[in-house]
Parts: C-alpha cells; sequence; structure tokens
C-alpha cells in the first residue's frame, strides 16, 4: 500500500517533513507504521493539519486453488481442476487520515534585563527593559507598579503604574 502527505493548513517544510512510500505486509501482518516528522518552528500559528493518504494497494503474491474430488479412489485422481486466484487488495473508508499540529508556542517568559539598576538622582527619568523569553505567542499585557525599598516615594522617586503590552511574537 503507498502513502503519501499532503498540505492541508500545514505546509510540508515549515510545519511537517513531507513524506511518501510504501508499506509491506507480511502474511500474518496485520498492522504498519509511517514516520512523518513535525517541525517545531518557535512561532506563534493557529493549530494547522495536513494528510496522509493511503493508495494503490496490491497483492505480491498469488494464490492457488485446488478443487478436490470427494469420490476419488486414488490421490492421483482426486484434483478435479486447478486455477491460480490473485487475493484481492482494497482499500477500506478510512483512507485519507488528517493530522493536527497542536501549536505548543507559548505566551513567554517575562523578566527584567536586570534585577538590579542603579542611578543618580539627577538622571530625571529611567527607563527599565523587561524581556520576553521562551516564546511568544498572542498579545500578553504584563502589569506594572514601583515598590518602595529604601527609596521612598514621592520623596525619592514618583510612584508609577501600568502595563506593558507586547504584541504576537514581539520580544
Amino acid at each position: 500500500v503507498d502513502y503519501r502527505t499532503e498540505d492541508g493548513t500545514a505546509n510540508a517544510g515549515s510545519d511537517y517533513e513531507f513524506a511518501e512510500g510504501t508499506l509491506v505486509f507480511k502474511p500474518g501482518e496485520t498492522v504498519k507504521e509511517l514516520t512523518v516528522g513535525v517541525i517545531d518552528d518557535d512561532i506563534f500559528e493557529e493549530d494547522e493539519h495536513f494528510y496522509v493518504h493511503l493508495s494503490n494497494p496490491r497483492v505480491v503474491h498469488r494464490a492457488e486453488v485446488s478443487v478436490l474430488d470427494p469420490n476419488a479412489v486414488s490421490p492421483g485422481n482426486s484434483i478435479i481442476g486447478s486455477s491460480h486466484v490473485p487475493p484481492k487488495a482494497a482499500l477500506g473508508n478510512a483512507h485519507t487520515a488528517t493530522v493536527t499540529i497542536y501549536d505548543d508556542d507559548h505566551a513567554g517568559i517575562f523578566t527584567f534585563e536586570s534585577n538590579s539598576t542603579r542611578v543618580s538622582e539627577s538622571v530625571g527619568i529611567m527607563q527599565v527593559k523587561v524581556h520576553r523569553t521562551s516564546g511568544a505567542r498572542g498579545k500578553v499585557a504584563v502589569p506594572y507598579h514601583t515598590t518602595e525599598g529604601t527609596a521612598k516615594a514621592g520623596e525619592d522617586y514618583e510612584e508609577v503604574a501600568g502595563k506593558l503590552e507586547f504584541l504576537n511574537d514581539e520580544t
């Protein structure tokens, strides 16, 4: 039985590895496996799918059938006739499989560029950088606010609060 992958919303070469070939079942075998590589691209996407089709079933060996005469007296006269009967192979209803690739790219981990920053009192305005790592899936809002340490709000700095917005695929 031949098999071949086909693009759906997933594309061969960027989402999965194209595959085609032939599965050969030996006498008595009822299950075979084929392998299709899935490509982890670390890009936010909707879940995607592709197809695997089975086609061209064929039988490699032929069978011989003999009809025996139940009234034959000697073994030499017992065969009435014989014939080569080609075994039949056919595809069942489920000869196309849909394979769904679930996107596992995460929203990310948000961290400060540094866990400690020193600035001069005369700096005026300072900026703190936030990095998004280990994923960039979707639009994400990260709330922030200042908290007092040895510096006091209203005396040493202006208290601020808000949210940083990261767009899909923005790091």
